[in-house]
Protein backbone atom coordinates (compact mmCIF):
# COMPACT_ATOMS: atom_id res chain seq x y z
CA UNK A 1 0.00 0.00 0.00
CA UNK A 2 0.79 3.46 -0.44
CA UNK A 3 0.45 4.54 2.40
CA UNK A 4 1.87 1.64 5.17
CA UNK A 5 4.11 1.67 8.04
CA UNK A 6 7.51 3.44 6.82
CA UNK A 7 5.91 4.88 3.76
CA UNK A 8 8.47 6.24 1.46
CA UNK A 9 5.85 9.06 0.75
CA UNK A 10 6.00 10.29 4.25
CA UNK A 11 2.58 9.69 4.38
CA UNK A 12 1.96 6.90 7.51
CA UNK A 13 -2.03 5.61 7.91
CA UNK A 14 -1.26 1.91 8.85
CA UNK A 15 -3.25 2.98 12.28
CA UNK A 16 -5.71 4.96 13.57
CA UNK A 17 -3.39 7.41 15.25
CA UNK A 18 -1.24 7.06 12.24
CA UNK A 19 -3.89 8.37 9.59
CA UNK A 20 -5.19 11.47 12.45
CA UNK A 21 -1.52 12.36 12.45
CA UNK A 22 -1.05 12.47 8.05
CA UNK A 23 -4.41 14.11 8.22
CA UNK A 24 -3.11 17.10 10.85
CA UNK A 25 0.32 17.71 9.11
CA UNK A 26 0.08 17.04 5.62
CA UNK A 27 -2.62 18.27 2.82
CA UNK A 28 -4.30 14.66 2.37
CA UNK A 29 -7.88 16.46 1.36
CA UNK A 30 -6.08 19.41 -0.51
CA UNK A 31 -4.40 16.32 -2.46
CA UNK A 32 -7.34 13.97 -3.08
CA UNK A 33 -9.22 17.12 -3.94
CA UNK A 34 -6.92 17.99 -6.51
CA UNK A 35 -6.98 21.86 -4.74
CA UNK A 36 -3.84 23.11 -5.46
CA UNK A 37 -2.00 20.34 -3.84
CA UNK A 38 0.28 17.56 -5.48
CA UNK A 39 -2.56 15.57 -6.55
CA UNK A 40 -3.37 12.03 -4.63
CA UNK A 41 -3.55 9.23 -6.25
CA UNK A 42 -1.04 10.30 -9.06
CA UNK A 43 -2.69 10.22 -12.49
CA UNK A 44 0.57 7.93 -13.69
CA UNK A 45 -0.12 5.45 -11.20
CA UNK A 46 -3.45 4.22 -12.96
CA UNK A 47 -5.37 4.60 -9.76
CA UNK A 48 -8.32 6.26 -10.54
CA UNK A 49 -9.16 9.13 -8.56
CA UNK A 50 -11.22 8.79 -5.37
CA UNK A 51 -15.39 9.44 -5.38
CA UNK A 52 -16.42 12.43 -4.34
CA UNK A 53 -18.62 11.13 -1.58
CA UNK A 54 -15.33 9.28 0.49
CA UNK A 55 -13.87 13.00 -0.14
CA UNK A 56 -16.64 14.39 1.95
CA UNK A 57 -16.62 11.77 4.41
CA UNK A 58 -13.17 12.05 5.07
CA UNK A 59 -13.82 15.82 5.91
CA UNK A 60 -16.70 15.00 7.76
CA UNK A 61 -14.31 13.02 9.52
CA UNK A 62 -12.19 15.95 10.02
CA UNK A 63 -13.83 18.68 11.03
CA UNK A 64 -15.66 16.51 13.56
CA UNK A 65 -12.10 16.05 15.48
CA UNK A 66 -11.63 12.52 14.43
CA UNK A 67 -13.56 10.23 15.93
CA UNK A 68 -13.01 6.46 15.97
Amino acid sequence: ACHGAGASNGIDMSTYAATVNAFKTSTVICAVKNAGCELMPKTTSGIPALPDSLIKQMECWANNGYPQ
